[in-house]
């Protein structure tokens, strides 16, 4: 219950560090939350229940969109 679903992503590759994950989302509050690391492997928890979009920039301005991501709770 809550907010405990996970994305969990793999950019490797194609993506270089730093990364610009913005994540939209009509249950978030705001509408979106915008995380930054270095990990190539990252875990985007403490998430509702819903649908997702996903854009994620890296540190050569490339642009990775993700679209109908589904998350569920745990």
């Amino acid at each position: 219950c809550g907010n405990d679903g996970c994305i969990n992503l793999a950019l490797t590759n194609v993506a270089v560090a730093p990364f610009v994950i913005t994540l939209t989302s009509t249950v978030l509050p705001g509408g979106s939350k915008v995380v930054t690391t270095s990990s190539s492997n990252p875990s985007l928890c403490d998430l509702p229940a819903g649908f997702y979009s996903i854009n994620i920039a890296d540190a050569n301005s490339n642009v990775y969109n993700l679209t109908a991501i589904q998350v569920e709770q745990l």
